[in-house]
């Protein structure tokens, strides 16, 4: 019985991920800075939840960004970092990221109406180790960075 009931589970469990698109299984490698950015050439089309960006910096190659949102809290929060992995040659080289926030409130659901702020970290390592000193932009906002080498 048992081992009837786990071989249905282990069958669904693939039924159900073989419907799934790529992008929702990718993986996302962190390291102690936080997620490593998403490099994807061509970028897929994303969107995203409505925020704010607060503030950004950037620590080396590990880059702070605080988002406000309204909610109930920022625990169903997903935020991601993507870009096509893009250098513009220039002096400092220019660079872009887009920032992907999901809420975690479905599209017709009710939220609170508080306004939250969180911060989120993310290693531009792999995507800015050759490429500094860069002036790091947030597509769509305001927010740029000026990330130099250590």
């Amino acid at each position: 019985m048992v081992k009837t009931l786990s071989i249905t589970l282990f069958a669904l469990t693939l039924f159900r991920s073989a419907g799934c698109s790529d992008d929702a299984r990718e993986t996302v490698r962190t390291t102690d800075c936080g997620p490593v950015i998403q490099v994807r050439d061509p970028m897929p089309r994303l969107t995203s939840d409505a925020y704010t960006v607060v503030g950004a910096s950037a620590d080396g190659l590990c880059l702070s960004v605080t988002i406000s949102a309204t909610g109930c809290s920022s625990e169903p929060w997903r935020v991601a970092l993507h870009t096509d992995g893009a250098v513009a040659e220039s002096s400092p080289t220019q660079t872009t990221a887009l920032l992907v926030f999901d809420d975690g409130v479905g599209e017709n659901e009710m939220t609170c109406q508080a306004i939250i702020e969180e911060t989120y970290q993310f290693d531009l390592g792999p995507y800015l180790a050759d490429a500094l000193p860069t002036t790091f932009s947030l597509t769509g906002t305001e927010t740029t960075v000026e990330i130099k080498p250590e």
